[in-house]
């Protein structure tokens, strides 16, 4: 990477401003599959403390990019110590790509910016959490602490069952019975009673032109499985599920908290995969873990 690339990549991390989105490409960085090192991001917050957000199967759908002060609002509550990227999956994808090579990218990214050894808090949910326990397992170095939310250990029943359908529906372009679906299994019956008039209306906008993303990734979380290596994880770590989640199943979380050495635990009961926006105190819970330097 030539030092112009460098110093701009760093000059992104220290961005100061209250949010930016914008592409950070290495010159001359590969993917482990060959593809240009490049990945849309966005960044916002004006703290020191990097807290990295690797986002879950809807990347396929719709990347990061363009969406920074969506983003910032959404995630207006966490404290102001921190400066939160949120990253997708590169913008060129081969049409195999594993987990834990996602994961292996990501690192080298990490790596590229300039963001220190150690000072990443790392926050994956669903596939992002797939992803981000390969980060933990093949370069922990990296990172502070660890935020694995609504995600498994490996592919299960349920939930090869719920993404087969889902890619089923893709490749039909059926977008709409797509949205559909996920919104019915992701939340509760009562957080869906908000937006009912909605659902039928779901699918007429922000269709992608191409399914493929989606069938990448989707095709990623079929085969993930991390279980033999997951008591190599040494990073602090906090588990969070919900026990009612008809995506990655019942018992995923616990399962997950159990592989990974000193894990914390935290279950949601009544509420499935939607459980870290539906639990009102979810965002506190995983910042006041990130904030424990015991």
């Amino acid at each position: 990477m030539n030092d112009r690339r460098r110093d701009d990549s760093r000059s992104f991390v220290r961005q100061a401003g209250s949010h930016f989105d914008d592409l950070i490409t290495v010159d001359a960085g590969r993917t482990t599959t060959g593809a240009p090192l490049s990945f849309p991001v966005v960044a916002f917050g004006k703290g020191s403390t990097p807290l990295v957000i690797l986002p879950g199967l809807s990347d396929g759908l719709t990347t990061v990019e363009g969406r920074g002060r969506m983003l910032a609002y959404y995630y207006r509550k966490l404290p102001d110590e921190y400066r939160v990227y949120m990253i997708s999956r590169p913008r060129e994808l081969p049409k195999r790509y594993s987990t834990r090579e996602m994961g292996a990218d990501y690192a080298a990214l990490f790596e590229a910016i300039g963001f220190e050894p150690g000072s990443i808090n790392l926050w994956g949910i669903s596939q992002g959490g797939m992803i981000s326990q390969w980060i933990a397992i093949d370069s922990g170095n990296l990172l502070s602490r660890l935020c694995l939310t609504v995600t498994t250990p490996a592919a299960n029943e349920t939930l090869r069952d719920v993404v087969g359908g889902w890619m089923a529906l893709a490749r039909a372009g059926d977008y709409g019975a797509l949205m559909r679906d996920t919104m019915r299994k992701t939340y509760s019956p009562r957080y869906l009673r908000r937006y009912w008039l909605l659902m039928p209306f779901l699918g007429l906008i922000g269709r992608p032109k191409s399914f493929q993303r989606f069938l990448i990734q989707a095709d990623s979380c079929m085969n993930h499985d991390a279980t033999e290596a997951l008591d190599s994880i040494r990073t602090p770590t906090l588990v969070v599920g919900g026990g009612s989640d008809e995506i990655v199943g019942s018992g995923t979380s616990e399962r997950l908290a159990e592989l990974i050495s000193g894990a914390e635990l935290e279950i949601y009961p009544a509420l499935g995969h939607g459980a870290f926006e539906e639990a009102g105190e979810c965002t506190e819970r995983i910042v006041g873990f990130f904030q424990d330097t015991r």
